[in-house]
């Protein structure tokens, strides 16, 4: 619905391609999983009402919609375009988020598995902006 030359932004999104919710249900590879079998998993989460999805047949997968799935530089193309078109005119983590502490969390991340994982993105998708390796997409889209 953007004309061209409009912006699009989006802000503390969880990125679906990572391996750890940290933003929803608190467990790992949850992103990854079709609907059906995440609303089972959901009741593993440490988090409180998360973990308590009701318990119904036909599933309720707009509740758990609702509560947020991620999204992954996939949905982006699918709406956008090819994603090596892409105008990505800012990309938060490059200012870092994390103000004057940026220094201190590059430190300790260097050595993570955060790091080593955004390693391996960006060597399975070299021609994808790095944004799209970050746990969470932080970034502004220009549209051609």
């Amino acid at each position: 619905m953007l004309k061209p030359g409009n912006i699009w932004a989006v802000i503390d999104t969880p990125n679906r391609l990572w391996y750890y919710d940290s933003h929803t249900s608190l467990l790992p590879f949850y992103y990854w999983l079709p609907d059906d079998i995440a609303y089972d998993y959901a009741s593993f989460s440490k988090r409180y009402e998360f973990n308590e999805l009701p318990d119904s047949v036909p599933k309720d997968l707009v509740k758990l919609s609702r509560w947020g799935r991620g999204v992954s530089y996939h949905e982006l193309e699918l709406t956008m375009g090819p994603i090596e078109s892409l105008d990505i005119i800012s990309n938060l983590s490059d200012f870092g988020i994390y103000g004057k502490c940026q220094y201190i969390y590059e430190l300790l991340a260097s050595k993570g598995l955060n790091r080593k994982y955004e390693k391996i993105l960006k060597k399975i998708m070299p021609n994808i902006n790095p944004a799209f390796t970050k746990p969470y997409l932080n970034l502004m889209i220009r549209k051609n």
